[in-house]
């Protein structure tokens, strides 16, 4: 027998790769039928399969006998021919172990976990302690200088660990690691000049304010509010904790600082839409404003301060303002609150401020704000209509100052004759443009002046004249807004139905109290300013006096009936009826008793002829 040219270990060598041959291919078999079942079973039906053209069997390959004899028999390879391969049988995949993908994935994650970021709390505590048993080793060991070293390169230590670890740890044990460097930072600073006394005020003040610009960069960088709030807190603490003598008597440094600090951190704020730093930056200026004013505020240092919170309530307002009128973006419910907070800070203290220095004029500052306010929410109308949240904040404001500013400029006597004025205008503009907000703020203005009238009623007048008096032009401007308003109701409620007024008050029933009111308040104003004029004469008990009464009353009934007769106004007619029936229950119940012969007879037949005329005249026909 032929020995074989290779030797025993190339010959199993050959034959362990052919059967690794071997079943790699039945594996890519099995793949490919499971594939195509797949496909089989989400696609259509398949075309009529074309049967394939006939296949040429290859030549015969003819061993050598030796090699026939050593190499053992191999099972025939499914892809040698067509015709081989269905001929060899397929075994059946191997059962697939249940979860196998999934549970290595959570064993992957769990390595992580154990391995990254548990690992690296773990290190930075053993770091921690480690740095806490040296500093108490060598603290008193180490002078001034080298503590405050310490210091700072730990603060940036942990920064700089903070900003590296931010790819493979929480973003919360990021932002703490950074916040701790920063906290370390100022403290470190902070007893470089208190505790230790080695550093100079510029030197400290100059530290803590680039402690605080470089972590408002990296509260950028990350995006981070924490990192955001604690910068917002280091910059404002910065002259407490500093404790600067040299405010008291040059405040400017303190207020430029506030200043260019509130300048740019409302900056970054409005730009990243971080609305608690903005919250936080009013109240910190405002809570350190209050807090110098109490110690070192003098009348001389007026002009100064007034300039400065003007520049703070100013910048403030550009935050608002700003997206608006640049980016077109609509005013939120924070953006109005934030504006309404800061103006109710502002504008007292400006007030008390200022007035000083006003003269003559104490309300010029008031007036000139709410007139500043109209003005911008007109600007804002007509940039953005829809934002309407911001134009009626603005006109609300301004309405609002105005309306202080009346009795803060002009005397008592005529506050009420001008906010009545006011509040009939209100109203009426409210109803003619269909504006719920200047509609609204009318009826709330005549509540407060109808209070303020009622108040003005009360006194005695100190002008000596008929109507031209104090409780006179008060009651007369508050009758006449009245009655305006309640024609102004009535007409649009009979041009438009339907309104959204209605959901305020209703037209219809503002008309009718408003007429009500009106015909109270001028037979009220003629009954107390026939009486007053009697009392200046000398003759308060005179009998001409209820006698003049009831036909003054009577007149006004007759001029309610012509002005309803002219109109077409049934409800007008019935308020000169009422007015000539209370009339009627005047004579019988109060001048029948009280006035002699001849005053009874001119009273009792100037009432008769009048009805009489009415019951005779032809009736008139509704509008």
């Amino acid at each position: 027998m032929a020995r074989s040219p290779f030797s025993d270990d190339v010959q199993k060598e050959l034959e362990l790769m052919r059967r690794l041959l071997t079943a790699l291919d039945q594996a890519v078999e099995r793949l490919e039928q499971h594939l195509t079942r797949l496909g089989e079973a989400s696609a259509p039906p398949p075309a009529p399969e074309v049967p394939p053209p006939p296949s040429v069997p290859p030549a015969p390959e003819v061993p050598s006998a030796q090699a026939s004899a050593d190499l053992p028999s191999a099972p025939p390879s499914p892809r040698a021919s067509p015709t081989q391969a269905a001929r060899t049988p397929i075994p059946a995949p191997e059962p697939r172990k249940p979860f196998a993908f999934e549970e290595e994935t959570t064993a992957r994650e769990l390595e992580q976990t154990l391995g990254g970021q548990i690992a690296l709390w773990f290190g930075i505590a053993l770091l921690f302690l480690a740095a806490v048993f040296f500093l108490s080793w060598a603290w008193t060991r180490l002078g001034p200088w080298a503590r405050l070293a310490i210091g700072y390169l730990g603060g940036l230590a942990l920064v700089e660990l903070g900003w590296l670890s931010r790819r493979r740890s929480a973003g919360w044990f990021v932002d703490g690691s950074i916040a701790a460097g920063l906290a370390i930072l100022y403290l470190t600073t902070w007893a470089g000049l208190q505790r230790y006394g080695v550093m100079r005020f510029e030197l400290a003040f100059a530290l803590m304010v680039a402690t605080t610009a470089f972590g408002m960069g990296l509260a950028i960088g990350r995006d981070s509010q924490l990192l955001a709030t604690l910068s917002v807190l280091g910059g404002f603490l910065t002259p407490v904790v500093l404790q600067s003598e040299g405010n008291a008597g040059k405040p400017l440094g303190f207020f430029t600082y506030l200043a260019v600090l509130n300048a740019g951190l409302l900056t970054v704020a409005t730009r990243n839409r971080w609305e608690l730093q903005r919250w936080l930056c009013l109240i910190a200026t405002w809570i350190l404003l209050m807090g110098w004013s109490m110690e070192h505020y003098r009348e001389a240092l007026a002009g100064l301060v007034f300039g400065f919170i003007t520049l703070y309530y100013a910048l403030f307002m550009l935050t608002v303002l700003v997206p608006m009128f640049t980016r077109r973006a609509p005013t939120s419910d924070s953006d109005m609150a934030l504006l309404s907070v800061a103006t109710l800070l502002y504008v007292p203290a400006g007030q008390a401020v200022v007035a000083p220095l006003l003269g003559d004029y104490p309300a010029a500052f008031l007036a000139g704000l709410g007139a500043l306010y109209l003005l911008l929410a007109w600007l804002g109308y007509r940039t953005v209509p829809e934002d309407t949240l911001l134009s009626g904040g603005f006109a609300t404001l301004g309405i609002t100052l105005l309306t202080i500013a009346i009795p803060v400029q002009f005397k008592a006597s005529v506050v009420a004759p001008i906010w009545n004025l006011e509040a009939m205008l209100l109203v009426a503009l409210g109803i003619g443009y269909s504006s719920r907000l200047l509609y609204g703020l009318g009826l709330a203005l005549w509540v407060l002046a109808s209070l303020r009238t009622l108040v003005a009623l009360s006194e005695e007048p100190t002008l000596e004249r008929v109507l031209l008096n104090e409780r006179g032009l008060a009651l007369l401007s508050w009758t006449l807004g009245l009655k305006v308003n309640a024609l102004v109701a009535r007409a649009h409620a009979l041009q438009q139905p339907e309104s959204e007024l209605d959901r305020l008050l209703p037209r219809v029933g503002l008309a009718i109290m408003a007429g009500l009111a009106a015909l109270g308040g001028a037979v009220w104003l003629v009954t107390m300013e026939t009486y007053y004029y009697f009392q200046l004469i000398g003759e308060p008990n005179s009998p001409l006096a209820p006698m003049l009464v009831s036909l003054e009353w009577t007149l006004l009934g007759v001029l309610l009936l012509i002005a309803g007769v002219l109109n077409r106004s049934r409800a007008i007619r019935l308020l000169g009826l009422a007015t000539l029936t209370l009339t009627a229950f005047k004579l019988f119940l109060f001048d029948l008793g009280f006035l002699e012969m001849p005053y009874r007879t001119f009273s009792f037949a100037g009432l008769g002829l009048t009805l009489l005329s009415y019951g005779t005249a032809p009736p008139t026909p509704q509008a």
